[in-house]
């Protein structure tokens, strides 16, 4: 075998790696009221949903994309996230460090049981 003439008919690599190897996390409907302090402001918004890795959040004001964000999500630690897409007035972020399954689990239990207790 030419090995040569094997990878001269292979396709160039894609410019940008795509995350199919990875799964993602599964995302849990929130429908919480937060506080978003981006760019020097603070307003509030709405989570809509939320993973170990990210969020989808609702703001009133356009976030520019790979702007730095501080989520202040009632119930959890301040979480330091990017954001990495905005469209139809929904924002999606990811989390500089991930939240782990234990403190997400714990705050989805807490908040079932207001819940059900409301």
């Amino acid at each position: 075998v030419d090995v040569a003439e094997v990878v001269a008919c292979l396709p160039p690599p894609p410019r940008t790696l795509r995350r199919t190897s990875q799964p993602r996390a599964p995302r849990i409907a929130a429908d919480c009221g937060i506080e978003v302090q981006a760019d020097g402001h603070r307003t509030n918004g709405e989570l809509i949903d939320i993973s170990q890795g990210g969020a989808k959040i609702i703001v009133p004001r356009l976030l520019r994309r790979d702007a730095r964000v501080v989520l202040m999500v009632p119930g959890l630690p301040l979480k330091l996230a990017l954001v990495r897409w905005a469209a139809g007035g929904e924002t999606g972020v990811t989390f500089a460090e991930p939240l782990t399954f234990e403190v997400l689990t714990e705050w989805l239990a807490v908040r079932q049981e207001g819940d059900l207790a409301g």
